[in-house]
Formats: C-alpha cells, structure tokens, sequence
C-alpha cells in the first residue's frame, strides 16, 4: 500500500524485522524467531495489478497522489518541518488515499506468514471506480493528523474519551451508511511518528476532542492553508495511547431526520453511550437537537 520509495526507506531503517500474530512472535522451521530483511507489504493485488499500460492502476496512483507528495513526505521524513498552500493538499490527498487503501477489504499482508488482516467490511465497491473517475474521496471521508513522539512525555487529553460512531445511519431519502474508522501510523528518521485517524461517518458530524484541544489537526477536507511541523504539540505516551483508543462503534442504528446530521462528541470511556445529539439546519441559523 506504501510505494517502494518510501516502503525501501522504512527497510533501511528498521531491519531486521520480526513479526507478532496476537502477541506471539513467528518462528521459523528452527523454532527460531522469524527475521526478515524486508517489512511486511500490505498489498491491493486485487485492484491494482501490475502492468505498463498507462491507464492501469498503479500509473494512475502513481501521477495522481504518489508523484504530487514523493518529495514533500521524503523530506519529512528527513526532518523537513513546513508544508504550504499546494504541498498542504498533496500531502492531505495522499495520506487520505494511503489510509483509505489500506482498509480495503482485499488488502493483504505480503512477508509475514500472518495473511489474515481486517480492514472495512462495509467497503462500498464502487468507492476506487469513482475516486479514479472524479479524483473526488467520499463525501463524509476525514482525516485527521497528529504528531507523536515515543520518547517524549508530550501531551495528553486531561480525560480519556471515546468518540462511538453508530452502527449505521439511514435517512428517507436513501443517504447513509455504516461509519468506520482507522488508524495508521508513519515512523520519521528521528523517531517521531506521524499518527493518521480516517473516518468514514455518513450523516454525522465528528466533533473531535484532539482537534478541540488543539492537539492534532483537520487534514481532510479543507486541508489548512500551512503546517509547521516544528511549532506542533507531541504527543506522549498516554497521548497516544488516548489517540489509538478514540474511536469505538456503539452498534446502534439511528435514522437521521432530513436536514439534520447526527454529532458524534467526545463522550467518557466509563459511559460511552449518550442520548443522541442532532445538528439541524446550516450556517448561522443551525441548531443543536438533543435526545
């Protein structure tokens, strides 16, 4: 799911590499931990077969998000600290497509003997047709971003919370759907990490506490005009393990009134299910239903 350029780069600077199935460590023929070179591929073979046809997928993937963002995320890498205007938006289109990637269904582990992974059940089909024919994500797709540093005590929220997205959401005129919600994380040369959240929340708006603490950012849509990797906050080790933990499914169905959308706020871990909350109307004239 990475391109090689940056999935060489992680080579380099991990090897060699062990791997864990629910805890427990691979081992060879030997009985031996299991090391290899290489880190694991996750892989769309599925969807983007290999070929030179310049209308196939990986030429596609690659002129439209990994040529845009090589450099930018390189450089990040490598310790650059300011993205601007276009850089911003490359950089958002990119993480966006990598994570949403990511959760497809038929995505798998490549280099590892543990084949199984889970992405999204719910992953509509026609969503890769339509991104490779509009060049538009899905509506109600976000991303945010987050920085984090494993040595740091960094920042934290000053409570756990929770954000439970619903089961499914339905409305009369067909809108809708199943939320999901992922999290994947990108190590930098010095140690720090780059820490995506995508969701998936039809008919909802997502009021997220990391954002409101003004501890990560809004990076899709309507990416920021710049970000100052230097001047950001860093996440600690109970920051992270706040912003790993944030996201759960209440299992629960609500049909979305025309014109409203349903919020899912921060609610506490001890008492994550809440009366639901709707946002009726737009603009200034918009108003808060609560349950």
């Amino acid at each position: 799911m990475l391109p090689q350029w940056l999935q060489r780069r992680f080579d380099r600077l991990g090897a060699p590499f062990t791997y864990e199935v629910s805890g427990s460590p691979e081992l060879n023929r030997d009985k031996n931990v299991r090391s290899t070179p290489q880190a694991a591929r996750v892989m769309l073979r599925e969807i983007c077969s290999s070929g030179d046809r310049v209308d196939n997928c990986n030429s596609w993937l690659e002129h439209t998000f990994e040529q845009p963002a090589r450099e930018l995320v390189l450089g990040l890498a490598a310790g650059r600290t300011l993205l601007a205007d276009a850089e911003v938006v490359a950089f958002a289109r990119w993480a966006t497509k990598t994570v949403l990637l990511y959760m497809h269904p038929s995505s798998t582990y490549e280099g590892s003997l543990f084949k199984d992974r889970t992405g999204w059940a719910s992953f509509p089909p026609h969503w890769l047709t339509d991104l490779r024919q509009t060049g538009a994500f899905p509506a109600d797709l976000s991303l945010w971003l987050a920085l984090h540093d494993p040595q740091s005590e960094g920042v934290a929220l000053p409570g756990d919370v929770v954000l439970a997205l619903p089961g499914r959401t339905t409305r009369d005129d067909g809108g809708g759907g199943v939320p999901e919600a992922a999290n994947l994380s990108l190590r930098l040369d010095d140690n720090r990490v780059l820490a995506f959240s995508l969701a998936f929340h039809p008919l909802c708006d997502v009021v997220h506490p990391f954002v409101d603490g003004m501890l990560a950012l809004h990076l899709w849509p309507n990416p920021p005009e710049s970000i100052n990797f230097a001047s950001r906050p860093v996440l600690g080790r109970q920051g992270f393990a706040q912003w790993q933990g944030l996201w759960s499914n209440n299992g629960t169905s609500f049909g979305v009134p025309d014109g409203c959308r349903l919020l899912v706020e921060p609610a506490s871990t001890r008492d994550p299910l809440s009366a639901p909350s709707f946002r009726c109307g737009a603009g200034p004239g918009a108003r808060v239903v609560r349950f």
